[in-house]
This record gives C-alpha cells, sequence and structure tokens, in this order.
C-alpha cells in the first residue's frame, strides 16, 4: 500500500517507534497517529501483522509513490517530533551557546531536502491555519518549542490535556504578545507562587530520608 511506503521515508525509526507504542497503548500517541495506524492495520490482514512487519523492519515497497503523500508524512513526522523533542533544542542555558539542532528534528530526516525549504506546505497537525512554506513552518515550531524555555509535555497521558495546550501555544507560535504589564503581572505571580511554595516547605515535619 502506498501509504506505507511514503511513511517510510519519512523518518522510518520514527514511524515505527510511533506504531508500536499505538500498539502497546493507542491513547498514547496523538489521536490522528492513532486512526493513521488503525487504518493501515485493516488495510493489511485485519490483525496487524502485515503492518507491525512494515514498520518493524523499517522497510517501505519500492514502487513509485506520489510525493503529495510523502510531504504530507513528512509535515506530519516533523511537526510530531518538535511536539516531543523540541525541549532537546531549547536554549536553557545563558552561559553555553545556544544549540544549532539535534538529530531528531532535521528535517531532512523526513524526507525533506533544502529544495523543499520555500516549497509551501499544509502544516497540519501543528494548530495554524493556511498553507505556509516549510522554512516558515520550521521556524514557527522553532519558536513554539525550541526557545529560552523548554515545552515538554508528550508524557501527559489525557489527550484532552495534550490538546488544550497545543491549542493554546501553536496557533501563536507560543508569543502571547502580552504587554509589558502583563508580563510584570506574571512575573509578580510566579514569585508569588515560589514564595508560597517556599514557605509550605518550611511548614512540613521534617521526615527521615527513604
Amino acid at each position: 500500500m502506498r501509504g506505507f511506503e511514503a511513511a517510510s521515508l519519512a523518518n522510518k525509526d520514527y514511524v515505527a517507534d510511533q506504531y508500536r507504542r499505538w500498539k502497546d497503548d493507542p491513547s498514547s500517541v496523538d489521536e490522528q497517529w492513532a486512526i493513521f495506524f488503525s487504518g493501515f492495520d485493516l488495510a493489511f490482514d485485519g490483525n496487524g501483522d502485515g503492518a507491525a512487519h512494515a514498520f518493524g523492519n523499517g522497510a517501505g515497497a519500492q514502487a513509485i509513490i506520489d510525493e503529495g503523500e510523502v510531504q504530507i508524512l513528512g509535515v506530519y513526522g516533523l511537526v510530531q517530533a518538535y511536539r516531543e523533542h523540541g525541549h532537546l533544542m531549547a536554549d536553557l542555558n545563558p552561559l553555553e551557546p545556544a544549540p544549532v539542532g539535534h538529530p531528531d528534528l532535521d528535517y531532512d530526516e523526513f524526507g525533506f531536502s533544502q529544495a523543499d525549504l520555500d516549497t509551501l506546505v499544509d502544516p497540519a497537525p501543528f494548530e495554524r491555519r493556511g498553507r505556509l512554506p516549510l522554512k516558515d513552518l520550521i521556524q514557527c515550531l522553532r519558536d513554539t518549542y525550541c526557545r529560552t524555555f523548554a515545552v515538554e509535555y508528550s508524557h501527559i497521558q489525557k489527550r484532552e490535556q495534550r490538546h488544550w495546550l497545543q491549542d493554546r501555544m501553536e496557533p501563536g507560535c507560543n508569543s502571547p504578545g502580552l504587554s509589558t504589564d502583563e508580563r510584570g503581572q506574571v512575573l509578580q505571580n510566579l514569585v508569588v507562587a515560589e514564595g508560597l511554595e517556599t514557605f509550605l516547605a518550611t511548614l512540613k515535619p521534617d521526615r527521615p530520608p527513604r
């Protein structure tokens, strides 16, 4: 089936890992990945053995594939990779140079080349409306997940909570556009919360180490 051939070009190891996670627990992957894998399981022998073999050994068929299909899967895998691993490229240490990249986030791992950077792509499943050049999508992904703070939430079990975060972070590339006064209020709230946590910690009785 052509979908598997396309998937084999969109970072075989990443797609295989997503598939194994889905087989263990369908709720552990994004809803659209779950739909994707469910459809392919049915397309094979009904119990997933053919799909498991295709994803497990990372081998795809060698027939000619549709370029648009590869692009869709490539964008899909790229977005999911930033959602899960973008924090690995965040600039968190002011004493060290900013990370310049990470192998799990390289666009060529998802079937793209430098020649594709100006190609218009559908950003789905990234929560942003309208087609845009691939390089702009990558910049939005970096702005959302790889700046001077880390965003890591793929471990959250409840899908609704993961989607709630995506809906609020991705459309504006994690730039809420707060005014100076609003930023000051956020900082004040953080200071108060940190101080309250420290105060509450002093009220807890000392406990022997476990």
